[in-house]
């Protein structure tokens, strides 16, 4: 594969499709699913998909720019919209135990949630058994961060955790990212919010532009591991994809492509199987399943039902082999 150049910050922004009309007084949606608690349980989740400012961070992999607004998330309206959402889910009959506040931004930037609303979020969350929020490992490893941290935590009743990108620790793929991160930064988020005893989450990128696409599922286990290592409680292995206008470019010039269907079951598999304790925990994003390539009409949804039973289970369910595609894999 062609050695990549890291992109410019304007060559990034001169290559994005336009953003979604996005409306600061209403969320992108909600989601609720089924995911392993850690003892054995399964819970019942909400995903919030908040509408609120973009991140300051510009990593060439991302698309969730499309879904945020480009001035200072105003004052009150992430509480506006959580309180939507909360009636809205109220009225699909879904009970949930965990709730995922998802800015796609970082929670404890003051540019994308008001410290002011603080107070308001967490009196909305009360309900909750566990809250979830976002955040940049390279402000959780700040002081200033921390703070916030601390005094958000304070407010609410429930237990907090936070999720934080680390995507690959493959060096390319590390080169080309624009995480504006080093691993360093990384391990120090994860060190203080250990002190905390804040739970952490961590999003692994499966196949990410830079990675070699026969080396991809070994350098997803690696990461996993490597976030383990340093205290993670679990891992969400997301594959990497285009629609951000610059993964776009390189996709039709043929310097990266997305994973296939394969060789996401593969590193689920193989990070199973090289996990220290089953207790940590390892799922794989099915959220974009349309988008990924392989299988056929006749096993694809026995292959996503695989996925999500193992995703349940912690544990390797082999799937039934497809007379129709098996050999063409």
């Amino acid at each position: 594969m062609q050695r990549l150049t890291p992109p410019s910050r304007d060559e990034l922004l001169s290559l994005r499709p336009p953003k979604l009309d996005n409306d600061p007084e209403k969320a992108s949606g909600y989601i609720v699913e089924r995911e392993p608690a850690g003892d054995g349980r399964t819970i019942a989740s909400a995903t919030y998909f908040l509408t609120g400012s973009e991140c300051r961070f510009h990593c060439s992999f991302c698309d969730l720019w499309k879904y945020t607004l480009d001035t200072p998330t105003p004052h009150g309206s992430l509480t506006r919209q959580i309180q939507s959402l909360h009636r809205d889910l109220a009225l699909s009959g879904n009970q949930v135990e965990w709730l995922k506040l998802y800015n796609a931004a970082n929670f404890f930037d003051p540019m994308n949630v008001p410290f002011e609303d603080y107070e308001s979020i967490a009196a909305e969350c009360e309900s909750m058994d566990r809250i979830v929020v976002e955040n940049h490992a390279a402000l959780t490893a700040s002081n200033a961060c921390l703070e916030r941290i601390r005094a958000f935590r304070k407010l609410l009743v429930p237990p907090l955790e936070i999720a934080m990108g680390l995507e690959s620790i493959d060096p390319e793929a590390v080169r080309v990212m624009n995480k504006s991160m080093r691993l360093g930064a990384f391990e120090r988020a994860c060190d203080r919010l250990s002190e905390l005893s804040i739970p952490i989450r961590v999003f692994v990128v499966l196949q990410p532009a830079g990675t070699r696409v026969d080396e991809a599922s070994e350098w997803a286990v690696r990461t996993c591991q490597y976030a383990f290592r340093l205290g993670a409680e679990r891992c969400g292995i997301i594959p990497a994809r285009g629609g951000n206008g610059w993964m776009d470019r390189l996709a039709r010039e043929g310097r990266w492509v997305p994973p296939d269907l394969s060789t996401l079951e593969s590193t689920l598999h193989r990070v199973f199987a090289t996990r220290e304790s089953n207790d940590q925990i390892a799922t794989v994003d099915l959220w974009d399943w349309d988008s990924l390539s392989g299988g056929c009409d006749a096993c694809r949804n026995v292959r996503y039902d695989t996925l999500a039973r193992m995703n349940l289970e912690q544990r390797s369910v082999e799937r039934p082999l497809c007379s129709v595609c098996e050999n063409a894999e």
